[in-house]
């Protein structure tokens, strides 16, 4: 089954995935990503939008084989939990050629990139991805 893209959803999200537009609680002071309605902490609806850095650092790394058709002739994918500021966000890591490169604490930056492609209209994605440094 390959990805199915749908414009009108992307085109909303497009800040907090392209932008990496978070939010911050107005009330506990807290941010978070992605952005959601209300604070996942203490609940209030009193958010401001917080940009997040562009660079930061990793905490945890995985390694992915089981992959959807989209990436097939990707795999391994690896995902890494990374520190961005105050908050953390899941992210691919892009060119890595060896499990040796990554560790805790290797620091990233972000950088936009291809992520998917709709096999069956064409419309490809873009996002943001980890870039070791």
């Amino acid at each position: 089954m390959t990805t199915r893209i749908y414009a009108p959803r992307v085109w909303r999200l497009r800040d907090a995935h392209y932008n990496l537009v978070g939010r911050r609680c107005t009330e506990c002071n807290r941010a978070f990503y992605p952005p959601k309605h209300a604070c996942p902490y203490c609940g209030t609806r009193d958010l401001v939008e917080y940009r997040l850095p562009t660079r930061g650092f990793i905490i945890y790394w995985t390694k992915l084989y089981e992959v959807g058709e989209d990436h097939l002739a990707k795999r391994p994918i690896y995902i890494a939990l990374v520190q961005l500021g105050e908050t953390r966000a899941l992210l691919q890591v892009t060119d890595v050629t060896s499990d040796s490169e990554l560790e805790e604490k290797r620091e990233v930056e972000l950088v936009f990139r291809r992520l998917v492609e709709d096999g069956e209209h064409g419309i490809i994605h873009y996002g943001v991805k980890a870039r070791l440094l």
